[in-house]
This record gives structure tokens, sequence and C-alpha cells, in this order.
């Protein structure tokens, strides 16, 4: 179903009125009108708001971050818009931003005016709190491995504008690593470790064994520590994935390694827990000699004495 307005629907008020008793059609914002027979999701309602804000209205802010997927925790209630200095726009469901955009800071997202990926971020970072655009950053660096150095040109076009800051703290951030953090947890992680001050680890680090490649989240390699930010989407309760991760833990344990799992709900209900527990594992396993890329793990079919 469509949002439509009565003119291109072509209904005289008369007609109009007689389709909304009926509950044929529901208004959604002044002037634009729907016709499913349930509440409007959110890619409707951000259609119908365009349509009611006028052509020079973008989607922006966290509504173009749900557009382009960009992980995080983003409201649907409110629908985020930029409009151009002057032009009309009030309503309780609409949060409206007034700037000029130029053209290279929009493009068009499933047949809407959206901001680029980039703005987005810009836009981000003066309105949302410091992981949540940390996660929306890593998610843009993942897409695209020239986001970060495109975000840098950004920058001085933004000086002394709010938010900067924050864009300098994420840029600086990426310094430490070679590439993207690959899920929200792991930046969650990555930001608990760097706020209590643990050494600074070898994010998705590659221990080979003569079964392949393994790659560790977070690894301490001098320390034989592997930690790992385990979703519980990523495992689903199926069998076959237990059984994976299972032999892979044991694998890592055959190479030296002692592996760490750190949950979401660890993360957000027992800091104090998990960091205690990551000191005394880094306690208990002081830096020592580097551990080698590649150890042959034995063949347990073999008698090592024959």
């Amino acid at each position: 179903m469509a949002v439509v307005t009565a003119s291109s629907v072509g209904l005289s008020p008369q007609q109009l009125r007689e389709q909304l008793k009926a509950g044929r059609l529901r208004e959604i914002f002044p002037g634009v009108y729907w016709s499913g027979p349930k509440q409007p999701l959110f890619r409707t309602r951000c259609q119908a708001a365009l349509l009611w804000a006028g052509p020079d209205a973008v989607l922006s802010g966290t509504s173009a971050a749900i557009l382009h997927n960009l992980d995080g925790e983003w409201s649907t209630q409110v629908i985020s818009l930029t409009l151009p200095p002057g032009q009309f726009g009030e309503h309780p469901e609409v949060k409206v931003h007034r700037t000029q955009l130029v053209p290279a800071a929009m493009t068009q997202v499933e047949g809407m005016r959206c901001t680029t990926v980039e703005r987005t971020v810009v836009d981000l970072a003066a309105t949302t709190d410091e992981e949540n655009l940390a996660i929306a950053f890593e998610s843009a660096w993942r897409r695209d491995p020239l986001f970060t150095e495109t975000m840098r040109g950004w920058l001085p076009l933004r000086e002394g504008a709010r938010g900067t800051g924050r864009l300098q703290a994420a840029l600086k951030d990426t310094d430490r690593r070679r590439r993207p953090l690959r899920s929200a947890l792991e930046v969650k992680l990555w930001r608990f470790l760097r706020e209590h001050r643990f050494p600074v680890p070898e994010p998705d680090y590659t221990v080979f064994d003569n079964q392949g490649a393994m790659v560790i989240d977070f690894a301490y390699p001098r320390r034989g520590l592997a930690l790992e930010a385990d979703g519980y989407t990523a495992h689903g309760g199926r069998k076959e994935v237990f059984d994976h991760d299972a032999r892979r833990r044991s694998r890592l344990a055959a190479l030296g390694y002692v592996h760490l799992s750190v949950t979401h709900d660890q993360l957000k209900n027992g800091r104090a827990e998990l960091k205690l527990r990551l000191r005394t594992a880094f306690k208990r396993h002081p830096a020592s000699r580097a551990r080698p890329l590649y150890e042959e793990v034995v063949d347990p079919r073999v008698d090592p004495d024959e």
C-alpha cells in the first residue's frame, strides 16, 4: 500500500471526507493518507513525512541511519528530517533539523531522499551518545574501506560544529586498528577494554593449526588469552554451531590459548564482575614470549612414543 495525497488520487474534499469516515483512508500527516489495513510501518511513515514536508525535505539523522542499515539503537517513533532554513515543518512525530544541504550530502535510498552515509554519521555525532556513534561508525567502515579517509575530509568543514569532538575521537580510535570491528558487540567490548585501561589487544588476530585458520576477536598473544564477543544470534541454539564452537575452543586450547567469552548481558548488567574476571585473567597470564601464528596440532590417533 502506498501513501497518497488527495490530489494525487483525484479525490474531491467531499470524497476525501467519505473515504476517511469509511476507514478506507487514514491520515498519517496533514494532507497525507494511508490506505493500508494496519498502522503504517516505519518506511511508510518516512515516505509520508517526505510528502508532507515537501520536495526539499531529506530524511536524516536516526531515520537515515535505519535506512542505511547502520548498526546502533535507533528509535522509529519520530522521523528525522532536514529542511532548508525558513521552510515550514512542525509535527509532534517529526524532528526537523534546519540547514541547507549540498547535493553531495544527499542520495536516494529505497526511492526516498536521504542523507548519504557520511553526512548521516556527521549528524549522528551531534545527536547520539558516543557508544552508539562508534557502533554506527564501525558499521559504515565495514561497508566502505575508505570511509575513515572520507570522514577526515569532513572534519575541516565541521570545525566548531556540535559533535565534531566525537567524530575526532572516533577517528582517533580507528588509528589503533587496521580494520573495522565486526559487530556492535565487538565495539562495546573494545570500548569496555579501553575505558578500564586494559592492555590494547590485537583485534581480528588470525592463528593457524593444521586444520586451518581461526580469527580471534581480541587476542593477547603474549599472554595466551583469546577474548571473544559472544552474541546469541551467532549461535541461535543450533547443534552444528554449538559443535563448531566447541571444536574451535579446543583447537585454541591446543595452541595454548585460554578462551574468554563476553556477552551482551555481561557488558550491560555485569560490568563489575566482568572487570574483576578479566583482571584476574591478566594477573594469572602475564605477558611472556610471543606465540607463533602456526603450531602443529598432534594427531590424537598417533602415539608420540612409538
